[in-house]
């Protein structure tokens, strides 16, 4: 073994031997992945390392891995495509578990020593290859709990909601809320963020795989476990009562090991509330009690016990292949979204430009006046917690509720449907990138508040340099929400020989680099409705926005480095 092979065995093993399971050994375990236990992870390590070992000794790629594992200076967005290189270019098994285990520790260096040095853009980029499977939950869970409760890094709103969908897609609730309970390098006030984060995207989670399993056979369930249905349950003098009152029975039964009682109180939580409220609930309820604390034997215990019950409500309500089905769904989904938006170059832009502006704090929910359309659309698709983290103006709620109104529109399928909720939370996600980056979202007298682009060139805004933002399509999430810039206005002839076809790319809202595949926005007046507000069933429709002086400059040091290649795709006709 060289030198750099034995360096990279040796980091490997000295990562893995330091994590962390808080004693959570119910959790955690040698056959269920992703929640395989220290040793199991280990193992499957030494496993991989057994058949990796002889590649990386070939074409000096060892001494290549080392280098982007043990950096001297920040690593670029070069970085993930390299590792790619070496480990999914060679004929599967793939080395999945050291895979992760690098990009996992490239992204705490990027997080820590490196981070003000890094783009934002590379976080991003080691976070979607998590969003594309399911990694084991003890190899990412600290960076990304670390992006999520971030103490004082500035991290944007879009980094952190991603960051969120990974663990949320990936993983179930009632480990995360344990895991983070029970976490001692963890102070409250994280905890607290990380709870009210996770939360949000739960929700939504649980509104998609509703859409698979449909609402949970309460009766069936409540016949099984207490021989009667449900709403005959709720009746009981003993379960008319509050959710914090029935957490602190539980608690209490617990406390005296009275499983008989216990358990009775436990199912009928779960199968009247939500994982994540009834573990935030006890969490508090335990804070609140003197007897018990993070490190304590019974705690273990009371987690131990709820967490069965929750795993039994699983078992009964969710099908393990619907929950894959759904991650999956997801992945391919975003796996879409990833390609959209790549960026044109990789690695060219150096991160001292790439870095962005100061974002906005954000505001809270007394700052704006909020639409009650606004609010009921919110609380129809799941998306009311979401919104809270990052509330927006309301000429942004406006936007959401003409989009909304496609569901109304429309007959959608379950599966229509599905990919309409994943839309309306990034277009969402959209509004509130805007509004941390202090971009305006404008309404003038013309029209309406969203334009076609027959409407935009009819009043002359379709020029060169223009910036518009993107509603993006609804119809299985094909086109997300983005900022697009005119590269070449009146570029192309349309079907009667009329240069109303106009070359765009889309931005990042990141970098303010180009992403992408370069675009055609056809401007041909082919229809009468053409010219009545556009509802945006068929096509992405456009809104105005002003960007701050100082952010649209730096935006565009970053476009100048990556001219060359974006005239390269135009002039190739590599556009869509």
């Amino acid at each position: 073994m060289s030198g750099e092979t034995e360096k990279i065995y040796q980091g490997i093993r000295s990562l893995i031997d330091a994590m962390e399971t808080y004693s959570l050994d119910f959790i955690f375990s040698p056959e269920r992945s992703p929640y395989l236990d220290v040793n199991s992870i280990s193992k499957s390590f030494r496993k991989e390392w057994a058949a990796l070992e002889p590649l990386l000794e070939q074409k000096d790629s060892g001494k290549e891995l080392a280098s982007l594992l043990f950096l001297d200076t920040p690593p670029d967005l070069k970085i993930v495509p390299r590792l790619h290189d070496i480990f999914l270019s060679s004929p599967p098994p793939h080395a999945l578990v050291t895979l992760d285990m690098c990009i996992a520790h490239i992204l705490k260096e990027a997080l820590g020593r490196f981070r003000s040095r890094v783009s934002p853009q590379l976080i991003i980029e080691l976070l979607n290859h998590y969003k594309l499977r399911s990694p084991e939950f003890l190899i990412i869970i600290n960076p990304i709990l670390q992006i999520i409760s971030d103490q004082g890094q500035g991290l944007s709103h879009v980094i952190k909601s991603n960051a969120g969908e990974v663990l949320v897609n990936n993983y179930e609730s009632e480990a995360l809320f344990i895991f983070i309970s029970c976490a001692g390098h963890l102070n409250e006030e994280e905890k607290q963020t990380l709870f009210q984060s996770l939360t949000a995207f739960q929700k939504i989670y649980r509104r998609l795989l509703e859409l698979h399993v449909g609402n949970p056979e309460k009766d069936l369930i409540s016949l099984k476990w207490f021989g009667i249905s449900y709403d005959e349950l709720r009746r009981k003098r003993e379960y008319r009562d509050s959710l914090s009152n029935l957490v602190r029975g539980l608690i209490g039964f617990l406390k005296e090991k009275d499983k008989d009682r216990a358990i009775p109180v436990g199912r009928f939580l779960v199968l009247r509330f939500n994982n994540e409220d009834i573990l935030r609930i006890v969490r508090y309820e335990m804070q609140k009690d003197p007897v018990l604390s993070s490190e304590a034997p019974m705690t273990k215990f009371i987690y131990r016990q709820i967490y069965k019950i929750m795993q039994e409500f699983r078992c009964h309500y969710i099908p393990g292949e619907v929950d894959k089905a759904v991650t999956r769904s997801l992945s391919e989904t975003e796996q879409h979204a990833i390609d959209t938006m790549r960026l044109v170059t990789v690695g060219r832009v150096p991160a001292s430009v790439a870095l962005t502006e100061k974002l906005h704090r954000p505001r809270s929910p007394e700052d704006y006046a909020i639409l009650p359309e606004f609010m009921e659309n919110l609380h129809r698709f799941n998306l009311k917690a979401l919104f809270e983290l990052y509330v927006v103006p309301p000429v942004s709620q406006r936007i959401f509720n003409i989009l909304a109104d496609i569901g109304d529109n429309m007959e959608l399928g379950r599966d229509e449907l599905f990919h309409f909720i994943l839309y309306l939370e990034n277009m969402l996600f959209f509004l509130q990138e805007l509004e941390e980056s202090g971009i305006e979202v404008r309404q003038d007298s013309t029209y309406g508040l969203i334009k076609n682009p027959y409407q935009l060139h009819s009043l002359g805004m379709i020029r060169e340099g223009a910036y518009f933002a993107s509603t993006g399509l609804w119809y299985q999430n094909t086109i997300p929400p983005s900022i697009i810039r005119c590269i070449s206005p009146n570029a192309l002839p349309n079907c009667i020989g009329v240069k109303d076809r106009h070359i765009f790319s889309q931005i990042s809202l990141v970098t303010g680099g180009f992403t992408g595949t370069p675009f055609d926005l056809d401007s041909t007046n082919r229809y009468d409705w053409d010219e009545e507000p556009e509802n945006c069933l068929f096509r992405p429709g456009y809104f105005q926005i002003t960007i701050p002086q100082a952010r649209q400059e730096r935006w565009e040091v970053t476009q100048a480095i990556q001219k060359a290649a974006l005239e390269g795709m135009i002039q190739r006709k590599q556009w869509i």
